[in-house]
């Protein structure tokens, strides 16, 4: 009975979880907070194309990093990581540093090549917005994006054979931010 007991339980939930995860999809705020992060994700691109662009020479703030290495069982990796930025200063120490506002991530897998999107805002900065991109093994194209607020995760769209996990991009943005911040924000 006990077993019965928990199963039900547990398809409760399951079916719960369903249909918040709907709903949420549905719900008017969370429609504005992804037209909001969309909206963010532009005036990115833009400042991207800005920074890029031959204006900019001399005035540029990103910070490109290339690897080439071996990974066992696929041969040769390489990967390429482009941080995009601003300069801020400490109000309170006075003191300069730069705050990440978007992250690009290209890496091979074998013959797979994937591409990842994590877009920043705020002080914090932020994580608002992940977008993956790679082919699966039998050529479907895989994406996933996941709409972030201060509080987690918001709104998802998955597509291909894809099992679902923002938690995943979540650290690995936490990852990218640490690296970056060791190379340019660690005290001399």
């Amino acid at each position: 009975m006990r077993k019965k007991t928990i199963f039900i339980v547990t398809l409760a939930l399951a079916i719960a979880g369903q249909w918040n995860s709907l709903s949420a999809q549905t719900d008017p705020s969370v429609k504005t907070e992804v037209n909001t992060i969309r909206a963010i994700y532009a005036k990115a691109k833009k400042s991207i194309e800005l920074n890029d662009g031959k204006e900019s020479e001399g005035h540029k703030n990103d910070l490109l990093i290339q690897s080439h290495y071996v990974v066992p069982g696929t041969g040769q990796t390489n990967e390429t990581i482009h941080y995009y930025y601003n300069l801020r200063t400490d109000e309170h120490t006075g003191q300069p540093y730069y705050l990440v506002y978007f992250i690009s991530r290209k890496y091979n897998v074998a013959a797979r090549q994937f591409y990842e999107e994590y877009l920043f805002d705020g002080e914090g900065p932020t994580l608002k917005f992940v977008f993956k991109q790679w082919p699966d093994i039998d050529g479907t194209k895989n994406e996933e994006r996941y709409y972030f607020n201060y509080y987690g995760l918001i709104w998802s769209d998955v597509k291909g054979n894809v099992k679902a996990d923002d938690s995943y991009s979540q650290r690995k943005s936490s990852e990218l931010l640490s690296a970056f911040n060791n190379l340019l924000n660690s005290p001399d």
